[in-house]
């Protein structure tokens, strides 16, 4: 599937605008890249949501989670099919 097809506009307001709500746009924007481009870039991914918001992303807590909700949603909608391999 070509990103075209996927791109869809989102406006999200948060509170503080970051912890949880960083941690929301990334992996939205990572899960639409896995979806319609079959790979993810995580570092230009935090690194534009930075550069939009400097408090987005700070901590190894957030990217931990970060990481682990982008596994999940791989492996629930088996999106990679690396065999015996896991995640």
């Amino acid at each position: 599937m070509s990103r075209a097809c996927c791109l869809q506009s989102k406006a999200f307001h948060f509170s503080g605008g970051g912890d949880r709500s960083g941690i929301y746009v990334a992996l939205s924007d990572l899960i639409e890249q896995a979806r319609c481009d079959e790979r993810v870039d995580v570092f230009q991914t935090t690194k534009y949501a930075r550069a939009q918001r400097h408090c987005l992303l700070q901590t190894l807590e957030q990217y931990d989670f970060l990481y682990r909700g982008l596994i999940h949603y791989v492996e629930r909608y088996n999106l990679c099919n690396l065999g015996d391999t896991p995640l």
